[in-house]
């Protein structure tokens, strides 16, 4: 049983490959590749653990060179592993990425099909630990069914999702009435909602009646826009002196907001704290920033307030 007070995150946990490079089509550029844990949960778990939050991943791995890796960089970071089950004859999920000169994605590719295997079945399983968690956080790379299980299980932990992508965001569809606080894009509001992804306040409205709580709509550099029965708060970016990636920025943004909403802040200023681990996250070179802590968190949050 997990620690009480603990998170449990669910979702993809692998090995991210990023590219940087100045590239061009059809031709072999000089540049670096750099193999780091990832996958959005994963992410989230390592960012929450180095902020000073117990968190447990629950997730599927091979039984792999890959896998080895990162569980022990995951113990390392402080995450707890005892339920990263690995799978015989399967490969652990892979993502790789091309940045640009300028750290923004031109492509990437994700294999993630082990993560699909995390059943429903596995959720039940872990009743009593979802009992005490403080908060439950998931990504769409999970089943539909998994999905409906777990955030339709009755708890009193804060329930969070991450919609991940347009094609996989379509999965927490039939169970939006049981999220706290749901963390999307407009491409993926879109997805859910059928509505055009210029139409925020439209794409949050349609969202909170269909029972969502708290949403978090990420528009990249245009910044967050945050929603809920309260109304509709938009908050600009922080914008990094320096950008090197923007490999998992999204990842850095939630855990920023579940940090938040589990210290009682308001739904604003953990919004606030969301987009300065973002900011944070795009200096570093790999899908996290080592040298994260809740003190140079707070201190970002600070030099950027709105007002300051």
């Amino acid at each position: 049983m997990t620690d009480t007070g603990s998170i449990l995150v669910f979702g993809a946990a692998g090995i991210d490959t990023l590219a940087h490079a100045a590239l061009e089509a059809k031709e072999s550029v000089p540049g670096t590749i750099i193999n780091s844990p990832g996958g959005v949960a994963c992410n989230i778990a390592i960012n929450l653990a180095r902020l000073g939050v117990p968190s447990c991943l629950v997730s599927r791995i091979g039984d792999d060179d890959d896998s080895h890796r990162l569980v022990r960089a995951l113990s390392d970071t402080g995450v707890d592993t005892r339920y990263l089950e690995r799978v015989e004859d399967a490969s652990t999920a892979r993502y790789v990425a091309m940045l640009d000169a300028d750290g923004d994605l031109r492509m990437a590719v994700s294999s993630m099909n082990i993560i699909e295997t995390l059943s429903p079945s596995r959720v039940l399983q872990m009743k009593s630990d979802l009992d005490t968690a403080r908060a439950i956080v998931a990504d769409t790379n999970l089943t539909s069914e998994t999905l409906t299980t777990l955030l339709g299980t009755d708890v009193t932990a804060l329930r969070c999702v991450d919609t991940v992508s347009a094609a996989k965001a379509v999965r927490v569809a039939d169970s939006l009435e049981h999220v706290d606080i749901l963390k999307t894009t407009p491409v993926e509001a879109s997805a859910l909602t059928g509505i055009h992804a210029r139409r925020i306040d439209a794409l949050c409205d349609a969202l909170l009646a269909r029972g969502v709580n708290c949403i978090y709509l990420s528009r990249g550099a245009d910044g967050l826009c945050v929603a809920s029965s309260d109304g509709l708060v938009t908050l600009p970016a922080i914008r990094p002196d320096k950008l090197r990636s923007t490999s998992g920025a999204g990842d850095a943004l939630m855990a920023g907001i579940v940090l938040g909403h589990l210290s009682g802040e308001d739904i604003v200023s953990a919004g606030e704290l969301g987009l300065a681990a973002a900011s944070l996250t795009l200096t570093s070179d790999t899908s996290t920033l080592t040298a994260l802590t809740r003190e140079l968190l707070t201190q970002t949050r600070t030099q950027h307030a709105i007002g300051a």
